[in-house]
């Protein structure tokens, strides 16, 4: 906290109190007049975090802390790019499009290429590939530039003209907003050298999270000064599928030789038993800095084991084992579930429901995911930004008013073929001749809305009042009925959208400088912690991905099995993506407080067929002296019920007989006779 200037690199282990370390951080670089607070920038990756960091700034330094710049990296570049809009050849008031609209724009791209009925809709894989391109820094020029083969120049040449379409639109997508700031930090003129020398030091939280584009960011705007503290732990880097690189934090003493480490290894969430199970975890992993946690909660209970012989069985045990923690006087939101991946939620679900536990399930559609608020949203964005293409044809006859594809494919013709503005194209469209008149004077009729709208936010009236005024106006809330299956569901509906209204009504009420663009702003810069972050009530279901910097006093980690976790594509992947995954169960272990429950399935059901599964090889790395009773005990166990039965062992190393692979496994049928693909077959496939 006290470093005075320099390359500082903070390890900070699960539960060490690294958010401390940065703020106390900022707070000395203020109290000791190092730095003035509006020279200090400090990035994290959710609004939870940077709004964290803010309030304890002020608390320690009062109205000095709300000078310095605390932000997600998004909102960071968000900043950036609208105040430098020009130099990018954008406007100051460009959307922000999110995944849906990227696809909207991809599906466009793909019919100017093949407009065939029977094409395969691949703008998912094609915006996988286009933001792997842009984490790598990478613009369509270098893209084109590395293209070997056909299938790469046919991606580049997508991605060059989906990058056209989002300009020709005034839109950027998120990963954009990083790219374009890099862009801006590194140009070699004096707009670039003013920002490179805008603040004296910087602070980067999570920093194993960090992808290409940030790191060389940060590198930007510290390379002079050289004041740059960041704070992580590669032991918790579990986002490589998404472009975070856990090399960048590895390599930090290596990038700044003269840098000082220092590690925070006491930890203050968990006990020592659950520490002494993720350390067993994670110190096999060859690829991390050496560190161990110590526990300040001395002592704890022993860890939990269940083993169903089907998921539904596994389910059952784990929410019976749940109950019992509630009649011990645990709190239902007391209780977390976490597994490696969604579809593994629906046994469970099923078990909570069977029995009247009340649950929230982390990572469905979020609220302003739902259609009728993105119908919503869409109208806004629209009045904000009048080249807004996607927000257009979501809404241009929405609720119906007679405007057909036939009608936007004219708009979209004038616009391409005279190089006009979406709304000069529609202002064309409703004078072209060739048109037909009762078309024509739908739209505009729909256009004079939305100018009509438009212009009562600038002459001041309030985003919820405008926003009421125009779902009624268009009867929105009547079409809700007319399209709903039920009662419920129209009911369900209509509160949506009084809810936005609300919302956009609470935030004119907090900001100090409410406007359109930045709720828009807001909401689009969301992350999914951010999401996750509404009060919880009644058990927590959630990935682990999604259960990172969350921490829950009793902690199911389920679907312990090889192929799930580690899931089978990482075992495919090879060293790299397992060792992502032993991260990943070192973060699951390290979210409980108080106690862990480990499950699994002895057999599960994928494309009709019963398989058997197998231990993950995880779990058999934790000493079993750490279980209340030892997983191999409950594997022998089960398996003197099996031989009793007439039943082959299958002990690990034991030839599996193929007339039992798929017979339903009958209530009992566990253990290592259960879980099991050959050891041999372990060391051949690591090897």
């Amino acid at each position: 906290m006290e470093h005075a200037a320099g390359p500082l690199l903070v390890l900070a282990g699960a539960g060490s109190g690294k958010t401390r370390v940065i703020t106390s951080r900022i707070a000395h670089l203020i109290r000791k007049n190092v730095a003035s607070p509006e020279r200090i920038l400090a990035v994290t990756f959710t609004n939870k975090a940077a709004r964290e960091m803010r309030d304890r700034v002020e608390k320690l330094v009062g109205s000095a802390g709300s000078r310095t710049t605390i932000s997600t990296f998004h909102s960071f570049g968000c900043r950036l790019i609208r105040a430098h809009a020009s130099l990018l050849g954008l406007n100051a008031r460009f959307s922000i499009y999110d995944r849906e609209d990227q696809l909207a724009v991809l599906r466009s791209v793909q019919s100017l290429f093949d407009d065939s009925p029977q094409k395969e809709d691949m703008s998912q894989l094609l915006l996988g590939a286009i933001g792997r391109f842009k984490n790598q820094g990478k613009g369509p020029a270098e893209a084109r530039a590395d293209a070997g083969d056909e299938e790469s120049v046919r991606v580049a040449m997508t991605y060059t003209r989906y990058q056209e379409l989002l300009r020709s639109r005034n839109a950027v997508d998120l990963d954009d907003l990083l790219l374009l700031s890099l862009r801006l930090v590194t140009r070699d003129d004096d707009a670039g050298a003013a920002l490179r020398q805008r603040y004296d030091h910087v602070l980067v939280d999570e920093y194993q999270d960090t992808n290409r584009v940030q790191y060389l960011i940060v590198r930007a705007l510290t390379e002079k000064h050289r004041n740059l503290c960041v704070v992580g732990d590669d032991d918790q880097a579990i986002y490589g599928w998404r472009g975070a690189d856990v090399r960048n934090i590895l390599s930090f003493r290596s990038d700044w030789n003269d840098a000082i480490e220092v590690k925070l290894e006491r930890n203050y969430r968990s006990t020592t038993i659950i520490l002494a199970a993720a350390n067993a975890v994670i110190e096999k992993n060859p690829s991390r800095t050496p560190k161990k946690l110590r526990a300040e909660n001395a002592g704890g209970e022993k860890l939990d084991f269940v083993i169903g012989a089907t998921a539904t069985e596994e389910a059952e045990r784990v929410v019976a084992r749940l109950e019992r923690r509630r009649r011990e006087g645990a709190k239902w939101s007391d209780l977390a579930i976490l597994y490696r991946a969604n579809h593994l939620s629906r046994a469970f679900e099923d078990a909570l429901r069977s029995r009247a536990v009340p649950y929230h399930l982390v990572g469905g559609h979020g609220f302003y995911e739902r259609r009728e608020v993105r119908d919503l949203l869409a109208y806004l964005r629209l009045l904000a930004n009048p080249d807004d293409r996607v927000s257009f044809e979501r809404i241009v006859n929405v609720p119906r008013r007679g405007i057909g594809p036939s009608m936007v494919s004219s708009v979209e013709q004038l616009s391409r073929s005279h190089r006009l503005s979406l709304e000069d194209a529609i202002q064309r469209a409703v004078a072209e001749p060739s048109i037909r008149r009762g078309a024509r004077e739908k739209l505009h009729r729909f256009h004079a809305l939305i100018r009509r709208h438009r212009a009562s936010l600038r002459e001041g009236k309030g985003l919820a009042h405008t926003l009421r005024l125009l779902s009624s106006e268009i009867g929105y809330e009547g079409s809700l009925l007319k399209a709903a299956g039920s009662e419920d569901e129209a009911e369900a509906r209509t509160e949506n959208t009084r809810e936005l209204v609300r919302a956009l009504a609470e935030y004119e009420a907090r900001a100090s400088s409410s406007s359109i663009d930045g709720f828009l702003e807001r909401i689009s810069l969301l992350t999914d912690a951010d999401r996750n972050d509404a009060g919880r009530r009644g058990v927590t279901l959630m990935t682990l991905h999604a259960a990172k910097g969350l921490e829950f006093p009793h902690v199911a980690l389920v679907g312990c099995e090889d192929g799930l976790l580690p899931s089978r594509r990482a075992l495919e992947e090879g060293p790299s993506a397992e060792n992502e995954e032993r991260r990943l169960v070192y973060v699951g272990i390290t979210r409980a407080r108080e106690s862990l429950l480990i499950s699994a399935a002895a057999s599960r059901i994928s494309m009709g067929r019963i398989l058997r599964t197998e231990l993950s090889r995880y779990i058999d790395e934790i000493p079993p002296e750490l279980f209340s009773i030892a997983p191999r005990s409950i594997e022998a166990r089960h398996r003197r019920t099996e031989t009793g039965r007439g039943g082959q062992s299958l002990r690990r190393g034991a030839k599996r007989p193929p007339t039992r692979s798929r017979r339903a496994p009958r209530r009992g049928d566990l253990g290592a006779a259960t879980i099991g693909r050959r050891r041999s077959e372990r060391t051949r496939k690591r090897n």
